[in-house]
């Protein structure tokens, strides 16, 4: 199981989606309903400061900004409860990696951050578990480009990166791997938006409305098992959407024989199903989780701007996963002392000062460190996010 742990603190990415919320294992609708108390028919109920919570039966609808209700903050103690019960932890120090639309970001930024942050320890329960996380740091970053950051070596000449949300599309320009800051742009043509021109559509010829989720599963899957009268009205609203989409990015210049298009998000099945792409380079990322763990990755990356700190957590993540969790704040601080009661000798052996510490440190008994195991890195390459990129993600 693979996520990011620095000096004792999870890093938990959070992509707070209109349609979805999606972390980097769990993945639920962002509809959420408050009960004074709990209700009968789920098992799926998060209890929190006194109100049982149900989520994921439904879709939230759009706002344009996510810190104006309740909303979105119980669904962020809901992500919490979802991912954790996956990573199999009940109690920790977390720092939230989030994001917001590349347009919105420089004037919702700080207020978001402050709106996740507003409780420094978070109890709950779920599936009768009780949690305690302390929010250390909340990180905000931008959609769309934090899904694409680990493969930005890939974007080379001339590229336009749309990420199709349910609420928003994000559109990003990117040449030769570096983004452009001035050509960033922000649309409200997420997939609600062909959902609702779909269920017109469908009104006018059945007299009734077709159910959201059977649209929603029509757009993923290409088809459904309905009469011909209806799924031939589904398909043309489907190629209607798609084809006001490539309009939008054609006013932002995109020219399919000079450019190549990266679509991602929840809207990248309908352009994959329903647009015709020929004489276009294109290619689909369809890894719903993809700009949860970007926000991770970037989080990370901030955090270990110190080259010591960067050597630090080398070294930990060549451990096997039980031995790194093993490892906590205890063998941090001390290795990092120790780097600094050392920092005359040249070379620096980092490796060599966290064994030794590790020896006295299990003698002391402050940690059991598993024996016997073989290396084992937790990480994929290309974690490591060249200085540039990251001053732009922060730069919003």
């Amino acid at each position: 199981m693979e996520h990011y742990n620095y000096n004792g603190k999870e890093i938990i990415g959070i992509d707070h989606g209109f349609g979805n919320i999606k972390c980097r294992h769990v993945v639920f609708r962002s509809g959420v309903k408050a009960y004074d108390s709990e209700p009968a028919m789920t098992a799926d109920a998060l209890y929190y400061d006194g109100k049982y919570y149900v989520v994921g039966e439904e879709h939230k609808g759009f706002v344009s900004d996510k810190s104006q209700d309740e909303d979105y903050y119980i669904l962020t103690v809901a992500a919490l409860a979802k991912e954790l019960e996956f990573r199999h932890i009940t109690e920790c120090e977390a720092v939230l990696a989030v994001g917001l639309p590349i347009q919105w970001i420089g004037a919702q930024k700080e207020a978001f951050r402050k709106y996740l942050m507003r409780n420094e320890l978070i109890e709950f329960r779920y599936h009768g578990q009780e949690y305690l996380v302390r929010i250390d740091d909340v990180q905000v970053f931008p959609q769309g480009f934090a899904g694409v950051v680990q493969r930005l070596g890939d974007f080379k000449g001339l590229n336009i990166l749309a990420d199709i949300g349910n609420g928003t599309m994000n559109t990003m320009l990117i040449k030769d791997g570096k983004p452009m800051s001035s050509r960033c742009y922000t649309d409200k043509l997420g997939v609600e938006q062909c959902i609702i021109r779909m269920s017109n559509e469908l009104l006018a010829v059945s007299g009734f409305a077709m159910p959201y989720d059977v649209c929603e599963d029509f757009l993923r899957r290409g088809n459904a098992e309905l009469a011909e009268k209806y799924t031939s009205v589904m398909h043309k609203a489907a190629e209607e959407y798609s084809d006001t989409i490539l309009a939008k990015l054609r006013e932002y210049e995109f020219n399919p024989e000079i450019m190549r298009l990266t679509v991602m998000g929840g809207g990248a099945c309908i352009l994959k199903h329903f647009w015709n792409g020929e004489n276009c380079r294109v290619q689909y990322i369809e890894d719903i989780c993809v700009t949860a763990k970007g926000y991770e990755l970037l989080a990370l990356n901030n955090h270990l701007n110190r080259k010591t700190d960067r050597e630090i957590w080398e070294w930990l993540h060549e451990k096997s996963e039980s031995q790194t969790l093993s490892m906590n704040a205890f063998l941090i601080e001390g290795l990092r002392k120790l780097m600094a009661q050392e920092a005359n000798k040249k070379p620096l052996d980092v490796r060599a000062l966290a064994e030794e510490l590790c020896r006295e440190m299990r003698t002391q008994r402050l940690f059991v460190l598993p024996e016997g195991e073989s290396p084992e890195s937790t990480v994929e390459a290309g974690d490591d996010i060249p200085a540039d990129i990251l001053d732009f993600a922060n730069s919003f």
